[in-house]
C-alpha cells in the first residue's frame, strides 16, 4: 500500500473513532451544555491558615490564607478548600487562588480543580482555563460555545487577559479577585465534568 492510501485510511478510521466518541459521550455532555436545572448550594466554613501543598513535580507551593466549602447539588457534597498564594505566571509575579478538592480518611489530600491566575485586566480580575464539556481533558478554544454555567459571566481569550501572551486562544472564565463563591462553583463543575466526585 502506497504512503498516500496510508494517511488516507488513517484519516478515514480517526473520523471514525471521532464520530463514535462523540455519540457514546453525547448524553454525559448533553448535562453541561443544557441550562442548568439543580442549583449549586455552596457553604463557606470559614477562613484556613497558611498552608502547602506538594505538586506532582515535586515542588511546595505556600499559600498564605485560604477558605474551607462545602458544595452540594442534587444529594451531592463535595469539600472544598481555596489556597492564596503568588508565583511567576505570564511574565511577573502574580496572584494565583487555587480551588481543591479535600479528600482522604482525614481531608488532607488536595486535588486541585481550577487555577485562577490575576490578569492585566484594569478590572483586577482572576481567570481560570474553561474546560471543554465535550472532551473534559481538553480547554475550550475562541470560536467554542461556554458551557452553561458560565452563561452571563465574563469569558474571554488568554491573549487579551495577559499582555506577554501573543497567541493564546484558550477560553478562560473571569471574575473578580474575591468573588470566591464563582471560583468554588467553577471548581465544581471542573470536577463533575471531570467525574472527579464519583
Amino acid at each position: 500500500m502506497d504512503p498516500q492510501s496510508v494517511e488516507l485510511l488513517r484519516a478515514k478510521l480517526q473520523r471514525l473513532v471521532d464520530q463514535a466518541l462523540d455519540e457514546w459521550f453525547a448524553p454525559l455532555t448533553e448535562q453541561y451544555i443544557t441550562p442548568v436545572k439543580e442549583s449549586v448550594v455552596i457553604t463557606d466554613h470559614g477562613p484556613v491558615g497558611p498552608f502547602k501543598h506538594l505538586w506532582p513535580s515535586g515542588d511546595w507551593e505556600s499559600y498564605h490564607e485560604g477558605r474551607e466549602y462545602e458544595v452540594t447539588r442534587g444529594g451531592r457534597r463535595v469539600l472544598m478548600k481555596s489556597g492564596i498564594g503568588t508565583r511567576p505566571a505570564f511574565g511577573r509575579a502574580r496572584r494565583r487562588i487555587v480551588i481543591f478538592q479535600r479528600q482522604g480518611s482525614v481531608l488532607d489530600q488536595l486535588y486541585p480543580l481550577a487555577e485562577f491566575v490575576e490578569t492585566d485586566s484594569d478590572d483586577g480580575g482572576v481567570a481560570a482555563l474553561v474546560p471543554d464539556p465535550r472532551s473534559p481533558r481538553k480547554f475550550l478554544k475562541h470560536g467554542d460555545s461556554p458551557p452553561q454555567w458560565c452563561a452571563g459571566r465574563r469569558v474571554d481569550r488568554t491573549d487579551r487577559l495577559f499582555r506577554s501572551v501573543q497567541n493564546g486562544p484558550s477560553m478562560r472564565l473571569v471574575v473578580p479577585r474575591d468573588d470566591f463563591n464563582s471560583m468554588v462553583e467553577h471548581a465544581f463543575w471542573v470536577g463533575t465534568i471531570r467525574e472527579r466526585f464519583g
